[in-house]
């Protein structure tokens, strides 16, 4: 399994009894030893043999590498899982929301564009309504004028152009 503390990563390796077998990356490897799948990114407690690699103490020098040997599977254990905001997740949202606000930008100027139609029919039935009005001497609004039909308001005049 490899393992990475801070920048430098590490392989270890579950020794059951005395042979060693090397757990690969691949979910079949892990799945031979007796090791869960274990998600990348996952803080982990490992207990094991710590087998260092290069190096010189007397000289100074750290060591090239190192191997954790582990005993069995127990001795992983998954402290936390990785956070479920990955990048990817984070873009697919932000990707789904941009889309989101696009297709309600294009529903308000829709309606924007609808609002602006009925208004000028509504400006054009009320000017209408005027002439129709002044040619007739009346005065008020179509509101207040007639509280009934124009058929039964008691003009003898046709209908108002609509």
């Amino acid at each position: 399994m490899e393992l990475q503390a801070g920048l430098r990563r590490f392989i270890a390796r579950l020794v059951p009894g005395d042979a060693q077998a090397f757990l690969s990356r691949s979910p079949l490897g892990a799945e031979k030893a007796g090791v869960r799948d274990v998600p990348i990114g996952s803080r982990l407690e490992v207990t094991g043999v710590y087998a260092g690699r290069g190096g010189n103490l007397a000289a100074g020098r750290d060591i090239d590498s190192f191997e954790l040997l582990v005993n069995s599977p127990s001795d992983i254990l998954v402290l936390s899982r990785p956070p479920w905001w990955t990048l990817r997740r984070v873009l697919w949202v932000l990707g789904g929301l941009c889309l989101a606000l696009v297709v309600v930008m294009v529903w308000v100027l829709t309606l924007r564009r609808r609002v602006r139609a009925q208004t000028e029919i509504i400006r054009q039935k009320i000017q209408r309504e005027t002439v129709w009005k002044s040619a007739h001497g009346l005065r008020g609004s179509s509101m207040t004028l007639w509280n009934k039909p124009w058929w039964e308001s008691g003009c003898n005049s046709t209908r108002p152009p609509t």
